[in-house]
Parts: C-alpha cells; sequence; structure tokens
C-alpha cells in the first residue's frame, strides 16, 4: 500500500464528510444497479474502516430533517460496522478501527436519542445500543442499565417508553449468551432490576384494568390517553418475561416471581374478562396482546423451571382447562395454543416423579371423566376441518397437504391439540379401550349431512395420529368399512375418502397379503381422482408404505403400469416444490423396492425425470433427481441408450462451476459411476464430454 492510500485509509472521518455520506447513502439505496454497486463498494470498502465513520453515520440517524429511510440505512450502516470493527479480532485491517474515544462517544449518542419521534429509527437506535451491550457490559459499560433505570423514571412518556423498549432490547440480547459467566452475570442483574420492573408493570396495569372496569363511565379519549400506559405494561411484560427464564435458577428462591406468577394469573384472567365484555375501544388491541403474552409466560415459565412452578399448578391447569371449553375467540388463536401447551408439559413433564406432589395433582385433577371430557373436546372441536381449512384445500391442495404433514405443533391450534391428545393416551394408558369404543360408536353412523362427515373426518384424523398406542384390527377394518366408505357418495365424500387414503399412511404396514393387495389398488385407483389433494394424499400414504420393511414389492408390481401413468401426470400438474420433492422421493423408494423389474419402464421415468430436472431449478430438487436416476440406473440394463438424459445431468452435476455444486457435486459423481458401471458399450465421447 502506498503511502497516500495508507493516508487515506487512517484519515477520520468528520462532520464535513456527511454531505457525501448522505450522497453514498441515497446511491446505496438505488433501483439501478449501476449506481447501488458502486455507492455499496465505496461505503464499505473505504469509508467503513475508516475512523470516525460510525459517529458520522449515528449523526445523520439521529437527524430529524433527513428522509427516514436514509436514517434507517444509517443506522443499519453502523450495526454493520460494529459487528465488523468494535472488537480486536487480531486482524491487522481491522484491528481496533473503532477507537474507545469512539466507542465512548457511540454510547453517550445511543442514549441522549430517548426524544426520537420516529418508532423505526428509535427501534433501530435501541437494537445499537443492545448490540454493543452483547460486547461490552458489564465490564465496558458498567453503568449502562443504572443509566436506562434513569431514563425510564423520566416523567416525559416518550422518553420512557423509548428507554423501555432499550431495556426489553437490552435485557433479550443479554438473555442469550450461552457463557456460564456471561449467564452469571445476567442473573446477578436480573435480581437487581427485577422489582423495578415489576413496580411499573404492576401499577400500569392497575391503572388500565381499573379504567376498564368502570368502561361505562369513561370518555373515549381518557381510554385513549392511557395507551402510553399500555405501552409500558406490554414492554414490561416482555422485560419480566426475559428476565424469570433466563435470569433465576430456582423460582421460589425470589418472592417476587412467586407472587408475580400468582397475580399474573388474575391479570391474564381480567384482560379476557374485559375483552370478552368491553365494546371495541382505543385499549382493545392491547388487551389480546396481554392475553398473549401472559400466555406464553406462564407456559415458558412452567417448561423452564417445572419443579419451581409446581405449587402453582393447582392454579394454572384449571384454567387452562377451562380454556379449552369456553374458548371461541379464533383471533386469539395463540393463547389457546399455549394454553393447551402448558397443559401438555403439565401433564407430561418428566420433573413431576411419581408420588411427589405435583404428580398427585396431575394424578388428581385428571380423573377419568375430565380425560374423556378433554378429548372429546379435542376431537369434537378442534380436530374438526373448518371452513378456512376447506378454502385453502379448495383454493391450494397442494399447501394444504404439505401443511398438514409438517409439525405445527406450536403454530396452529388443531397440531397442538393432536400433540395434547397423544400425551393424555400415553400419560392415560387405560382411557384407550374407552376411546376405541367411542370410534366405532361414531363412525359407524350413517354420514347424511356436511357436519357429520366432517366430525367423523375429526374420528379418523385422531385414530390415525394415535396409530402407535392404539391396539386395532386394522385389516378387518379396512375391508369391512373403510375400503366400501372410498367409493360411496354423499356429503363430504371427499373429506372422508382423503383421509381414509391418509390412515393407510398411518396403519398399512405389517398387514396381510390379502389386505395389502386391496390397499394398493384403493391407492392406485385414487390417483385418478379429480382432487388434487386426494391424489397427493395417496401418494403420501404410498410413500410411508414403501419406507416400511414389509411393503409386499411383489403384490404392488401388477398395479405398477396403472400406477406410473397416473404418478407422471400428478408430478406434470405438481407445482410446489415440497410436493415435487416428495414424488420424486416415492418414485425412488419403489425402484429401489422393485429392483429389476423396473426396466421395462425405465425410458418413461427417465423423460419425465429430465422434464423435472429442467423445470424446477431448486437445489435440493436436482439432489433428489440425482439420487433417483441412480437408483434407476442400478436397477436397469443398459444405460448407454439414455446417454442423452443421463449425459446433461452428470456433466452439470460434477461440473465445479455451476451454483448448485455444493449440494449435488457427490450426488452427481455417484450418478456418473453407476452409469458407468451399467454401460455396456464405452464410448470415448461420453468419458470426455462428462
Amino acid at each position: 500500500m502506498t503511502n497516500v492510500e495508507n493516508q487515506r485509509e487512517t484519515e477520520v472521518l468528520l462532520p464535513g464528510h456527511i454531505p457525501l455520506l448522505l450522497k453514498l447513502l441515497e446511491d446505496s439505496l438505488h433501483a439501478d444497479a449501476r449506481i447501488r454497486h458502486p455507492a455499496e463498494d465505496q461505503l464499505l470498502k473505504s469509508l467503513e474502516p475508516r475512523k470516525g465513520y460510525c459517529t458520522q453515520m449515528i449523526t445523520i440517524a439521529v437527524q430529524p430533517t433527513i428522509p427516514s429511510y436514509i436514517r434507517i440505512a444509517a443506522a443499519l450502516a453502523v450495526k454493520n460496522a460494529i459487528n465488523r470493527y468494535w472488537r480486536n479480532r487480531g486482524n491487522p485491517r481491522t484491528d481496533c478501527q473503532i477507537s474507545d474515544e469512539e466507542k465512548s462517544s457511540l454510547k453517550t449518542q445511543l442514549l441522549g436519542v430517548f426524544t426520537e419521534q420516529d418508532d423505526k429509527i428509535a427501534r433501530h437506535l435501541s437494537a445499537l445500543t443492545a448490540l454493543i451491550a452483547r460486547f461490552d457490559y458489564p465490564s465496558l459499560w458498567p453503568d449502562l442499565i443504572p443509566q436506562i433505570q434513569a431514563y425510564v423514571q423520566s416523567p416525559d412518556k416518550l422518553v420512557h417508553l423509548r428507554a423501555l423498549f432499550t431495556l426489553h432490547q437490552v435485557i433479550k440480547v443479554l438473555g442469550r449468551k450461552r457463557l456460564a459467566v456471561d449467564k452469571q452475570l445476567f442473573k446477578t442483574m436480573a435480581s437487581q432490576i427485577l422489582d423495578f420492573v415489576y413496580a411499573f408493570w404492576q401499577n400500569s396495569f392497575d391503572k388500565i384494568l381499573r379504567a376498564l372496569s368502570d368502561f361505562s363511565n369513561q370518555r373515549p379519549e381518557t381510554l385513549f390517553q392511557l395507551k402510553p400506559e399500555a405501552e409500558t405494561a406490554k414492554l414490561t411484560t416482555q422485560i419480566l418475561h426475559g428476565l424469570i427464564i433466563y435470569g433465576f435458577n430456582e423460582f421460589q428462591d425470589s418472592p417476587s416471581i412467586m407472587k408475580f406468577l400468582t397475580i399474573l394469573l388474575e391479570k391474564l384472567q381480567a384482560c379476557v374478562l374485559c375483552r370478552n365484555s368491553v365494546p371495541p375501544n382505543p385499549l382493545s388491541f392491547y388487551l389480546s396482546t396481554f392475553i398473549k403474552l401472559f400466555g406464553k409466560l406462564m407456559f415458558h415459565a412452567q417448561t423452564s423451571q417445572p419443579l419451581a412452578f409446581s405449587s402453582l399448578l393447582g392454579h394454572y391447569v384449571p384454567y387452562c382447562h377451562a380454556q379449552l371449553k369456553d374458548y371461541t375467540n379464533i383471533q386469539d388463536g395463540k393463547f389457546l395454543i399455549y394454553c393447551m401447551s402448558f397443559l401438555r408439559s403439565a401433564i407430561a413433564s418428566p420433573a413431576y416423579e411419581d408420588g411427589s406432589p405435583a404428580s398427585n395433582f396431575i394424578e388428581g385433577y385428571f380423573t377419568v371423566d375430565v380425560q374423556r371430557e378433554i378429548l372429546k373436546l379435542l376431537v369434537g372441536k378442534y380436530f374438526v376441518l373448518n371452513q378456512e381449512d376447506l378454502n385453502e384445500w379448495e383454493s391450494a391442495p397442494e399447501h394444504f397437504v404439505i401443511e398438514e404433514s409438517n409439525d405445527l405443533t406450536l403454530l396452529k391450534p388443531r397440531a397442538c391439540a393432536e400433540a395434547l391428545f397423544l400425551v393424555i393416551l400415553k400419560k392415560f394408558p387405560s382411557i384407550r379401550t374407552w376411546f376405541l369404543d367411542a370410534v366405532k360408536e361414531y363412525t359407524l353412523a350413517p354420514v347424511a349431512t356436511l357436519e357429520q362427515a366432517l366430525f367423523k373426518d375429526a374420528f379418523y384424523f385422531a385414530v390415525g395420529s394415535a396409530s402407535s398406542m392404539l391396539e386395532l384390527n386394522f385389516s378387518a377394518w379396512y375391508l369391512g368399512q373403510l375400503s366400501d366408505e372410498l367409493t360411496k357418495g354423499g356429503p363430504g365424500h371427499e373429506i372422508l375418502k382423503r383421509r381414509i387414503l391418509w390412515l393407510i399412511g398411518k396403519w398399512g404396514t405389517g398387514l396381510s397379503e390379502i389386505t395389502c393387495a386391496k390397499i394398493y389398488a384403493d391407492l392406485v385407483s385414487s390417483l385418478n381422482d379429480s382432487d388434487l389433494a386426494i391424489r397427493l394424499t395417496a401418494v403420501n400414504s404410498l410413500y410411508c408404505l414403501v419406507n416400511d420393511s414389509e411393503f409386499e414389492a411383489n403384490v404392488f408390481l401388477p398395479h405398477f403400469d396403472s400406477f406410473l401413468g397416473s404418478f407422471l401426470e400428478l408430478l406434470k400438474s405438481s407445482s410446489e416444490d415440497e410436493s415435487v420433492l416428495n414424488l420424486v422421493n416415492v418414485l425412488s423408494g419403489l425402484i429401489s423396492q422393485i429392483g429389476e423389474k423396473i426396466m421395462p419402464f425405465t425410458g418413461q421415468i427417465m423423460q419425465q425425470s429430465y422434464n423435472i430436472w429442467q423445470h424446477f431449478p431448486r437445489s435440493f430438487l436436482k439432489s433428489a433427481i440425482i439420487r433417483m436416476l441412480t437408483q434407476l440406473v442400478q436397477s436397469s440394463g443398459d444405460c448407454s441408450i439414455h446417454y442423452g438424459i443421463l449425459v446433461p445431468i452428470i456433466r452439470y452435476s460434477t461440473s465445479v462451476d455451476n451454483p448448485d455444486e455444493l449440494y449435488i457435486l457427490e450426488d452427481g459423481l455417484d450418478l456418473w459411476y453407476s452409469t458407468g458401471n451399467k454401460s455396456w458399450i464405452a464410448q470415448l465421447q461420453y468419458l470426455a464430454n462428462s
């Protein structure tokens, strides 16, 4: 590096450089890459390593007269620079590029902008404070928390809320540090500020609930003026969540936490009551937010420290149980998920050993009558497909089928209800016989309406979900009832047909040859159904059967010809990557099971595989196609007749220049090796071009 370049590299950025920085920031957001890329290069390579860069960028970020999009870009630029240059990593080029003086100045600037009017800018600035706290607190920034606490106590509501949000960000970042020394420092800090935050939480909630309890005498503007208090309540709840979950080894060692968790349920009940009884008002949104936050906190508190929480089970378990019965507001589905998750965790927790007070409470509360009541609720209320599900089935059948096969326990009420259902059957095995009797009673009844079909579908779903725990003669059930229902018409026929096909995937292993033959025939026949969701479900079930060690390949072989035609048509009509991936995996599994008997169909499969290869660019799909072709080549005869398809795929997958090289190179080499072994005529052109 020349002296001139070295001088330019070490030149300090001063306020006089701000116009240049503004111009570069604006250009870096330009839609035209010819303008954007040079600006990005100059910012990152020439200016970012220089002293004063962060200081001047912060000055831009806090300047209210500058457009907000440029201010946000400046804040993000500071974040990136801090990540790169704040710590000394031993690299001469990046060694302490941000001096101690500039670091101190940045800290002062960030704690002096709590009057920022723009919410987005304020959030970015708070994130910067938290980022620096991750590096410097407490050793190099010991007064951070006391300084924020001082601002939290400000009578200025804006300053108070900005400081609270910053404290929330800092707590969130520090609580996620995993080194033992960092965890201990966080626990020390948590014990010091818990009561401080709790006092604000208690005061703000008292004001809100007092006003809502006297709603008829309140004017709308009065409730609107309470929105800052609602923000305080929300932020302090989030802060307390982080402090309690990550800052204490044992809840019972802190009277404040036990008191808070007891009062939390009272506040939760009050919020639910207000939400259901008070007309829409300026605080309605916050009530729903509080309910979700409280549900999240009670669930995480129980799962993180089940023993410490055991003394509170007598209060929370009955309440969560009541929510299953009384819950009607679908807008707060997240809260319902937390209630069901709480019950599931309380029932299944390994910390509650037999004979312990917690275990005795669980056994005593969940009597046979309560077990039956909950199972009926789960099946009859939460397993039933609703109108939203039916609309998705009609408008996006591929997504509908994919979503049902994914684990969405903490995202969807039905998936969470399924998990609770399985936990009850596992914890209380004596209830299984009663449940099977209930299934027989409800599923043998004739279906005359769509509602009855949906209810029957829910029972079939329950039986399939619990297939590993129920003792059921599936062969007799299928041959005596389910197979006939596949061909019956009537209301909700498509719903029941798809569910029966889904049941096959759950129960259709280890069956007699006669039953397997009937199942395979029904699955192949269903591939000609006009409903895409039914066809995909049939393939998913076939995938489960193919992967089973007891798959009857010889029994399936007579159906393979008709299967392949319908299957390839389904492959053409599928557009979702996950659907195509599953279809390719099914075909790969069948090829593996059938072996050399696949040879008459090799040409068809090769051609369709090449079409998919060309139309689906995703690397994981290409990898699956290559593995399937490798399986096909190994099960076939002379592969030289298929060089027109195999050679381009091998050439692409083994090239170190293609963008998917990291994902498909090894699979491509396997295909190349298998193709060479299965080629009866060695062709120099093939060897050279590949």
